[in-house]
């Protein structure tokens, strides 16, 4: 059936609603480890045709499986979609996965010279393990909204689209022979986890080629984040004057977020991304967007297991870094079954998460916490108490001693505002502006009030810089901020604010 963007809207719905049964509210052993791989809608929404794949010597199995629960699967699926008729659910096996194999096997004995596989169609996945993996009984992975197979190992689950724009990156990392990595300026633990471990990845896969791993600010690496295996390596931008054959975005797909680093990504032959924030206009030759992942270092993972890359323990402490710290230590609502997943295969690989709490949470200057508790004695309320603001001074900074990149984590304090559903910080920084940080407790987007402050971000976490000092941001960010909540007015509360 021919699809346009109505059609495929509608089987992303359905399928992530069908996916959410299959897991949670089905619980008949036969289908344990059955991907749902694609939904289609018919277009009256009278018929769904949902396809799974299994292994081979079970397709009875589950098909009998599924025959059983459909009038249960039926009725739970239209109570959550809620359309005006439930639809007729059609189950058919997929054996795309089986046929790919059997072509495979079929084509070893073709000359090499007729054939060539560009990568395996059931992913490796290598890990150096500290410790011995306990023999568990195999369980159903979630499903998400796109279509996955679940690999064979510790839950890591493939998605052939995803797989094939990985190997759209690997492609053009082999017709390279300079590549610079970077993310987003004012580097997080994801951006500076992420972009480490990509490194070490593409080293240890295409150790001839010639890496640099940039960082898009002046700024020398925030200290909670030093004890990184590689940070020392790190090179500001704009001492970079090399032009490199391909320029990988890490955790950022907005060219003007790279700061130093446009400059580079635009004198660069080839461009490629790996990012997990939404982008309706990514530039770049190949990339991999992911807004459902918790965090770009799960992407990261995921590449390099794709690539066959063994997870080691310096791979790993990065990539933990990432995640735990892109997740608020697996709080925040993007703290996915996905997420979890990754990180046991990354504890399994060596990555420490005492070490992380040690230098990112556990690691505060005097300073600091001394600029903390001015922060905390500002916080203010709007909108019914459901927005809390606060915000530091250049003039803070100087009077306690602490450095700016220990400002990332203040935001934190003013969200734990009990009531708040919607936080907001803002901080002065150099040349005359001011960063803000938005983070949403509820389902509220604060990524559209960020984009229209020229930042971006996620639903839940987002950030914006400015012109201007504190007043003038607050004067334009906060109605944008209380305009979430419709019955809410910016004058109600906080007039103290400043």
């Amino acid at each position: 059936m021919k699809q346009n963007r109505n059609s495929r809207r509608i089987n992303k719905i359905a399928r992530e609603k069908l996916a959410s049964i299959l897991l949670f509210e089905v619980s008949d052993p036969d289908l344990a480890l059955v991907t749902l791989t694609s939904v289609e809608v018919s277009v009256d929404k009278s018929v769904l045709k949902a396809y799974v794949s299994c292994d081979r010597d079970r397709y009875d199995e589950v098909s009998a499986a599924l025959a059983r629960a459909k009038g249960r699967i039926r009725g739970l699926l239209g109570h959550a979609l809620d359309w005006r008729v439930t639809p007729e659910l059609v189950f058919q096996i997929d054996t795309t996965a089986d046929e790919a194999e059997r072509i495979a096997l079929a084509l070893e004995n073709v000359p090499a010279r007729r054939t060539r596989l560009a990568t395996p169609w059931r992913l490796p996945l290598t890990v150096t393990p500290t410790r011995p993996i306990p023999q568990t009984r195999p369980t159903r992975v979630r499903q998400t909204a796109r279509s996955r197979q679940v690999s064979s190992h510790m839950g890591i689950m493939y998605d052939p689209e995803q797989g094939e724009r990985f190997a759209r990156i690997a492609e053009l990392v082999e017709k390279s022979d300079t590549v610079a990595i970077c993310a987003h300026t004012s580097p997080d633990g994801d951006a500076l986890g992420s972009t480490l471990a990509l490194e070490m990845v593409l080293r240890a896969k295409w150790p001839e080629k010639h890496y640099v791993n940039l960082l898009a600010d002046d700024e020398p690496v925030p200290r909670i984040y030093s004890y990184l295996p590689g940070s020392e390596n790190l090179v500001p931008a704009s001492s970079f004057v090399g032009s490199p054959d391909l320029f990988v975005s890490v955790d950022v797909s907005v060219p003007a977020r790279l700061n130093h680093g446009e400059a580079v990504m635009r004198r660069a032959r080839m461009r490629a991304i790996i990012d997990h924030h939404p982008c309706d206009e990514p530039v770049a030759d190949a990339c991999m967007i992911r807004p459902s992942a918790a965090a770009a270092g799960v992407l990261v993972c995921e590449f390099a297991l794709f690539l066959g890359v063994e997870i080691t323990s310096d791979i790993a402490r990065c990539l933990y870094c990432a995640i735990a710290t892109d997740t608020g230590r697996f709080q925040y609502q993007n703290a996915d079954p996905e997420a979890f997943r990754v990180a046991s295969l990354l504890v399994n690989a060596g990555a420490s998460p005492s070490e992380l709490s040690l230098n990112v949470y556990q690691n505060f200057s005097l300073a600091y916490l001394h600029l903390e508790s001015l922060v905390m004695g500002r916080i203010t309320t709007f909108a019914g108490g459901r927005v809390s603001y606060s915000y530091a001074t250049a003039g803070d900074l100087k009077r306690t001693g602490a450095s700016l990149d220990e400002c990332d984590g203040l935001v934190d304090a003013v969200r734990s505002v009990a009531g708040s559903e919607v936080s907001l910080f803002l901080k002065e920084i150099p040349g005359g502006k001011v960063r803000g940080n938005l983070r949403s407790k509820t389902d509220h987007d604060v990524s559209g009030v960020a984009r229209a402050l020229g930042g971006g971000g996620h639903k839940a976490a987002a950030g914006f810089t400015i012109e201007g000092d504190i007043d003038e941001a607050l004067s334009e960010a906060l109605p944008l901020v209380v305009a979430l909540f419709s019955d809410a007015d910016v004058s109600d509360e906080g007039s103290d604010a400043r």
